[in-house]
């Protein structure tokens, strides 16, 4: 079954996305926490966010945009912000949990961190029943299909979050061929945003997408 949802990064005034939630006529409700406020207090989440979004199908979008840095410290605070996010996925019963890689062409770098923490990453989540879905980055290595194929061979539990818009960038700024990239990773996605893009990476309607060929 498809469910369509809108996203709190795509409505007027994302940041305050609970004055609008019940306002809406979509049922499934993505909340950016990269872009829209969020508390990260369990009496919180327990005592406002989980009455008012009990009656919704909700995904999280990480904060930790992305995942892996250079610095050490940033590095470490986006992994352990990224555990905290399952935590609170958990806390609320939600199933998804959309997340990035860096907008980098060093793979190794980016494999290295991947093989390091998304084992531990991965174990939460199955102890929280939390699906953990890797969105297709615009640019950068990880915009490719074949090394999106890489973390998915290498860790099954990970689904894709197919962005349209991004995949359009990348067949723009990287050559990505859209029909291989959906041959080689239509099966691992789950979960889709769909939008439109112009290449300097501002969300439109598919309708109003510079990007969009006949």
């Amino acid at each position: 079954m498809v469910i369509f949802g809108i996203s709190t990064s795509a409505t007027p005034m994302r940041a305050y996305w609970k004055n609008w939630l019940d306002h809406i006529d979509f049922k499934a409700v993505e909340i950016n926490l990269f872009k829209s406020t969020f508390p990260f207090s369990q009496q919180a989440i327990l005592s406002k966010i989980k009455p008012m979004t009990r009656k919704f199908d909700i995904s999280l979008h990480s904060r930790s945009n992305p995942l892996f840095e250079d610095n050490k410290r940033i590095n470490k605070a986006n992994q352990y912000t990224f555990l905290a996010e399952i935590e609170i996925a958990g806390i609320l019963g939600l199933k998804e949990l959309v997340f990035h890689l860096p907008k980098s062409d060093d793979v190794n770098f980016i494999r290295n961190q991947a093989s390091e923490f998304l084992p531990k990453a991965i174990e939460l989540a199955k102890s929280k029943e939390v699906k953990l879905l890797l969105e297709n980055n615009s640019e950068g290595a990880f915009s490719k299909p074949e090394n999106l194929l890489s973390i998915f061979e290498k860790f099954p539990e990970i689904k894709l979050a197919l962005d349209v818009g991004h995949a359009l960038r990348a067949r723009k700024r990287e050559e990505v061929n859209i029909f291989d990239f959906l041959n080689k990773l239509g099966n691992h996605a789950i979960y889709a945003h769909i939008h439109g893009d112009t290449i300097e990476g501002k969300h439109k309607s598919l309708t109003h997408s510079p990007l969009i060929e006949d």
